[in-house]
């Protein structure tokens, strides 16, 4: 996708950091986010199964090397396989599989990395709203 097509509430590298490309658009998406039923919108949105690569973790012991190798960890590819419940603490909780293992991980945690492949931008979405949900 073009830098033209991206939506204004999207965030983009500047000096400053990562800020979208316009305060008001990423403040009425924001607000707009805060009243939806992610559990549901996502269930029509997404498409099962579609790849996905875990770009965070919070217990994640990235410098030992021991763990790398397992699956599931940062910087893994995975197969996103379906939906499950919703965790206070961690958000949107999806089915993974990596190989012949099978677990689950935050919705939060996982990017699409095509921009074309349809589920790029509900996922994308509901990680910036997770990752921003507490300021607002």
């Amino acid at each position: 996708m073009s830098e033209r097509k991206k939506p204004l509430w999207d965030l983009h590298e500047t000096p400053d950091g990562y800020l979208p490309v316009s305060e008001t658009a990423f403040r009425r998406k924001m607000l707009e986010w805060e009243k939806r039923d992610w559990s549901a919108w996502l269930g029509h949105a997404l498409t099962f199964p579609f790849p996905a690569i875990r770009i965070d973790d919070s217990y994640d012991a990235f410098f030992r090397e021991d763990l790398q190798e397992q699956p599931f960890r940062l910087d893994h590819e995975m197969e996103v396989t379906g939906l499950l419940d919703e965790d206070p603490d961690y958000g949107v909780l999806v089915s993974v599989r990596e190989g012949a293992a099978e677990s689950d991980v935050p919705l939060a945690d996982l990017e699409v990395h095509s921009e074309e492949d349809t589920n790029y931008w509900p996922v994308r979405e509901y990680v910036l709203w997770f990752a921003n949900r507490e300021g607002f």
